[in-house]
């Protein structure tokens, strides 16, 4: 092997490791399509154990798909016997506050999920405790809120 052919392979052998790694980095960056931000939300009374876990992922179309977990939750029953449902509500700024759907709970393991849809890159997400799981309007039993902003 000629010196030349010697200093032709370290230096591909160098590019490749300097080129490939700032490839994906590249690639992670430019990627916000399909990639996904988590929040842990923590909750307020009555609930004050519950931690609702939300991820956020915009597909091809801009729809933001989020998942929410909430684990730790309380029974109902426990809280206030006429309440009967875990409800999320979006709120935009200017537009005003959607409902998202109620959670699905699971007494025996006290969670709750919900995967809802949303066309705005950032909004509050807002949980509370409601008299009926299909009100319209959320009750002043906010549980959790934060601001979520995925672009």
């Amino acid at each position: 092997m000629t010196m030349t052919t010697r200093l032709l392979q370290r230096a591909r052998s160098c590019a490749r490791a300097v080129v490939l790694p700032a490839t994906l980095l590249t690639l992670c960056a430019g990627l916000s399509l399909g990639c996904a931000n988590r929040y842990t939300i923590p909750s307020g009374a009555p609930t004050y154990a519950a931690d609702a876990k939300v991820s956020v992922k915009v597909n091809k179309t801009g729809i933001r798909h989020v998942n929410i977990k909430v684990v730790h939750l309380a029974p109902l029953k426990r809280i206030d016997p006429t309440y009967s449902a875990y409800v999320v509500w979006f709120s935009v700024p200017g537009q005003g506050i959607t409902r998202a759907g109620a959670l699905s709970y699971k007494e025996k393991w006290r969670t709750g999920k919900l995967v809802a849809t949303t066309p705005h890159p950032k909004f509050e997400l807002i949980i509370t405790i409601e008299q009926n799981p299909t009100a319209q309007q959320p009750s002043d039993k906010v549980i959790a809120r934060r601001v979520v902003s995925k672009v």
